[in-house]
């Protein structure tokens, strides 16, 4: 009876391994299979410990950048070789995202977890977007006035004059107002997005200029339609607060999402159509 199982047995791995041996070379035998290898054997090293960020596609698409560990990496997508970059050929510091260089820190403001930036400066530098009470308002920029020149210095041998006291500043002036939008509520805003766009999508921007600063386009963020989140913070305090979010559960409609162009000259908002 032993020796009945230990055929059976043989030849149960004996079939197996000449089964799955045919399997693998029928596979091989299929169209595209060499480019399946190439891909496979090359994307190992895309599964090493670490996160990747600050992601840069190259112009021709052929390359991708991105951070890990705190090196910058490249891999060739024709190959999937992955090199570092060289130190000369390291760009500015992105933030975590990878969308933001230092010029940008002054553009726009910097900001944390599943948040979008609440203002953001024109290329001329005369106007500020800003999200304020749910709305969109462009406020011009003011310059301070230059500070008073001092006093030539008295040739020599004269004695100084006296000094007067010196004037006070003028107030600084009213920065002119434009109202771009004026019908945002709590659950439908202008100048920002949602916790979804925030921390699924990694969306810190909801406002941007064109280059020229003729043109500012914007999001308007529906969440009428969706249910309350409740979020218990400071867990480990003797008291907890608690935060609401508007959050789609699965199989539910995200936040409805429409995008806006405002005209500076003209005074107009566009709606460009997505879809």
């Amino acid at each position: 009876m032993m020796r009945r199982c230990e055929v059976l047995l043989l030849s149960w791995l004996l079939l197996t391994w000449t089964t799955s041996l045919g399997a693998q070379e029928s596979l091989a035998k299929l169209p595209g299979y060499a480019n399946y290898e190439r891909i496979r054997e090359g994307s190992r090293g895309l599964g090493a410990a670490g996160r990747a960020t600050a992601t840069q596609w190259a112009e021709d698409g052929t390359t991708l950048t991105f951070r890990r560990d705190g090196k910058l990496w490249r891999i060739n997508l024709q190959d999937f070789a992955i090199q570092p970059v060289e130190a000369a050929e390291t760009p500015p510091a992105d933030d975590q995202r990878g969308r933001r260089t230092r010029g940008e820190d002054v553009m726009r403001e910097r900001v944390g977890r599943a948040a979008q930036s609440t203002w953001v400066r024109s290329p001329t530098g005369q106007w500020m977007a800003r999200y304020r009470n749910f709305n969109v308002v462009l406020e011009k920029i003011v310059e301070p006035a230059p500070p008073a020149t001092d006093a030539p210095s008295p040739a020599a041998g004269e004695s100084p004059a006296p000094q007067p006291e010196p004037a006070q500043p003028a107030p600084a002036p009213e920065p002119e107002i434009r109202a771009v939008t004026t019908s945002g509520s709590e659950l439908f805003r202008y100048g920002t997005a949602c916790w979804v766009y925030g921390e699924e999508l990694f969306q810190d921007t909801a406002m941007w200029w064109s280059p020229d600063g003729q043109k500012l386009a914007f999001y308007e963020i529906d969440e009428r339609h969706l249910q309350n989140y409740y979020l218990t913070l400071a867990n480990t305090e003797t008291f907890t607060t608690l935060q609401v979010e508007r959050y789609p559960k699965a199989g539910m409609p995200n936040p409805f999402v429409g995008l806006l162009v405002y005209d500076l000259a003209s005074g107009l908002t566009t709606r460009v159509d997505v879809g």
